[in-house]
């Protein structure tokens, strides 16, 4: 897209020089290759690329790479052990993480309730109240993510770092709120902002689809079927339209073209789990238009499954923070 920034770069042994200073926060030795994606430099992860590496006596020796057993080990330990509550990106996924859950309780409870004609005699109340409670809380968890997500795509100044420290580098600063011509002058034109944006604006209609279901307001409007339509369905059509969406724009931003996808990046599955979750919340958004009851009874299926894929992603996202600096061989 030609009006977009680019997302993907990398740099191959950046010599040191005055002049690069105001760029490069830290220089690479000529041995080794930096790459740059822009999701990445969101959540302050840079991949390094290093060459294949022998031993003494010849045999190869090859580094921990990031698909290494003892990498991913290390990794799902950091999770388990490490609370970097001051990181936006892990902020980001525990918050998903919790609202994709409530996701799935509440679609459970409609499963249960609508597959099980005993326990709807028993418990009437379990979807309709809990269960719409439950949705609203996590449509509510969910916005507060997809604003954290925002807040984090317009993170500062960038920087490119493959180091710990240089002497030569400048503090780095975080900006919560960008300047107005940065905004209309380079954000809009960032693949991930833009994602991030149309998330954010699902995350509100889906949020609006869910107030809707609370049984005060839902008994209102049931009963007509236009006002249920416009009032309560199409927002969560658009809402899930959108999710879709942004998870196709978060893949394009991690694939280096756009027609092949990237199965060895983390975010690329992450995103790709958005978007599968996001159709199924969509398709079953739109057979609920049909009030039969194997229509109701599919959307809450579908709704499950997508809740269980949305917080698979989710898992996934705070996996991926736990690995600033993952390490590829290069080929």
């Amino acid at each position: 897209i030609s009006w977009m920034n680019p997302t993907q770069a990398r740099f191959v042994g950046v010599p040191h020089d005055g002049a690069l200073q105001d760029l490069w926060e830290c220089v690479l030795p000529p041995d080794r290759e930096g790459s740059y994606n822009t999701r990445a430099a969101r959540q302050g992860r840079y991949t390094l690329i290093t060459a294949p590496t022998t031993d003494e006596s010849g045999q190869p020796n090859p580094p921990q790479t990031a698909n290494s057993p003892r990498v991913i080990l290390q990794n799902i330990g950091r999770m388990l052990s490490t609370l970097p509550y001051k990181n936006i990106s892990w902020l980001t996924a525990i918050v998903f993480i919790v609202g994709s859950a409530l996701f799935v309780a509440s679609s459970f409870m409609s499963v249960l309730s609508l597959y099980r004609t005993e326990v709807k005699q028993a418990h009437p109340e379990l979807a309709s109240e809990h269960g719409g409670k439950l949705a609203l809380s996590g449509s509510a968890i969910f916005l507060a993510g997809s604003i954290l997500t925002l807040l984090e795509a317009v993170d500062r100044q960038r920087v490119f770092c493959f180091e710990s420290s240089h002497a030569g580098g400048q503090t780095h600063k975080h900006r919560w709120l960008p300047k107005w011509t940065a905004l209309k002058e380079h954000y809009v034109h960032e693949v991930g902002f833009v994602a991030c944006m149309i998330q954010a604006m699902s995350s509100l209609f889906f949020l609006w689809s869910n107030v809707c279901i609370l049984p005060q307001i839902y008994k209102n409007i049931s009963s007509n079927t236009p006002l249920s339509a416009g009032v309560y369905r199409f927002p969560k059509v658009v809402g899930c339209t959108g999710f879709v969406v942004s998870g196709l724009l978060l893949m394009l931003e991690t694939q280096t073209v756009w027609n092949e996808f990237a199965f060895d990046t983390i975010g690329w599955w992450i995103a790709s789990l958005k978007v599968i979750g996001g159709c199924l919340f969509l398709i079953g958004a739109g057979i609920g238009y049909e009030r039969a009851e194997w229509a109701q009874k599919s959307t809450a299926m579908l709704t499950l499954i997508g809740s269980f894929v949305f917080l698979i992603g989710s898992l996934l996202l705070w996996y991926e923070v736990m690995e600033p600096y993952p390490v590829l061989v290069r080929r």
